[in-house]
């Protein structure tokens, strides 16, 4: 029987809310939001500030809602309802739902289930959501993973975004919500709507989190592909986490993902070798600047002159440090594998793997070293 763990591990962020059981996820995070859109697509919705209901707000109803002089502006089709300095749009059915498209900046729509908490914040709108946190992990999952993997792949993505969530819950406690939906937290660009397998997957490991040997909840990381061989948490944030340890790979190697290229000029790559303080003589043997990674390592080495295939990496904006390097003619090539840093779950393994039979916990275990899937308390105290 699994255990539970009962969240006082964890000090949980109180945001003084009335929508109990629901966290607050900020949305068009990375985005300057001044005018939005709001339409519901299932059931009707309530409008208020200040526990004063502004409006009722039906099924496929438009709703304009503008950051103006420090307040939010509401209007409809044909009323305006004046200036508020904060707003809630919140559900009159359990199951509702609602489109945002944002008008100014344009930018996609998007589709939510839950309640809407909006103020004027710096000359922009900030937008939260509040929903139930297993309607949050679906809509998750189907954003990171995808829609066409197999059920286990399914149900281990949705513990570990669950993990995620659980471990970190205090990360945007100052801006008063618990995550926002980029990937400096968690990818959330919508409600799960193409694969409702990752609804009932999401739903059969309800309450699972995986932790360590102190039963705390683990970091989480995954990766789109390792090309063969995931990395030592340490070599790529500098701390060590005895569950996230380089392993040897088979499954991914041929996914979209396991193989890429890339080339520069050779006199641009030994141009950044000496902007990166190499001392590279002018007759060099161009032979000497050719590189294999059979094993990931950590720095490309010249003579005595070494670089962090990180810096490379990301000064070069190739899809990960796995790669190898050989000359041809007048430039360099870049043979690589996988895409992400390589820490944790591979996506596109644990894709694999799922493919062949393998269940959630068998996924989970091969990526994490030492860890256990257990339940929390099905009450979240502060939430």
């Amino acid at each position: 029987m699994k255990k539970r763990i009962y969240l006082f591990i964890i000090s949980l962020l109180i945001i003084n809310v009335n929508f109990a059981q629901k966290i607050a996820i900020c949305l068009f995070y990375t985005n300057s939001i001044n005018t939005i859109v709001i339409t519901p697509t299932f059931g009707s919705y309530t409008v208020s500030s200040d526990n004063q209901i502004i409006s009722k707000l039906l099924k496929n109803e438009i709703l304009y809602i503008s950051e103006y002089q420090d307040s939010i502006n509401i209007r409809g089709i044909k009323k305006n309802y004046g200036n508020f300095k904060n707003i809630l749009i919140y559900q009159n059915e359990e199951e509702g739902s609602f489109r945002i498209k944002p008008i100014y900046p344009s930018l996609d729509a998007r589709n939510y289930l839950g309640n809407l908490q909006i103020k004027s914040l710096k000359n922009k709108l900030q937008i939260v959501n509040r929903i139930n946190i297993e309607d949050y992990i679906s809509g998750v999952v189907e954003t990171e993973g995808g829609a066409k993997a197999k059920l286990e792949y399914y149900k281990s993505q949705a513990i570990i975004c669950r993990t995620y969530l659980i471990g970190h819950l205090r990360r945007h406690e100052e801006e008063n919500f618990h995550l926002c939906d980029g990937v400096h937290c968690q990818a959330y660009k919508s409600k799960c709507s193409h694969n409702l397998e990752i609804v009932s997957s999401t739903n059969s490991t309800k309450n699972l989190i995986i932790v360590d040997e102190n039963n705390l909840p683990i970091t989480a990381s995954f990766h789109s592909n390792c090309g063969g061989e995931t990395v030592n948490s340490e070599n790529v944030w500098t701390y060590p986490k005895k569950y996230l340890k380089s392993i040897i790979d088979t499954f991914c190697t041929d996914h979209n993902h396991s193989i890429w290229a890339d080339s520069v000029q050779i006199n641009n790559w030994i141009n950044y070798l000496v902007e990166n303080n190499f001392k590279i003589r002018t007759d060099i043997n161009l032979k000497k600047l050719n590189f294999e990674q059979n094993q990931r390592k950590l720095f490309y080495v010249l003579n005595e002159d070494t670089i962090s295939l990180k810096k490379i990496r990301a000064d070069f904006g190739f899809k990960s440090t796995f790669f190898n390097i050989r000359t041809e003619g007048e430039k360099v090539y870049f043979d690589g594998k996988g895409y992400g840093h390589g820490v944790g779950l591979c996506q596109e393994g644990a894709m694999k793997m799922a493919v062949l039979g393998k269940n959630y916990s068998e996924i989970i275990e091969k990526y994490y070293r030492n860890i256990s899937i257990r339940e929390i308390d099905e009450t979240i105290d502060g939430l």
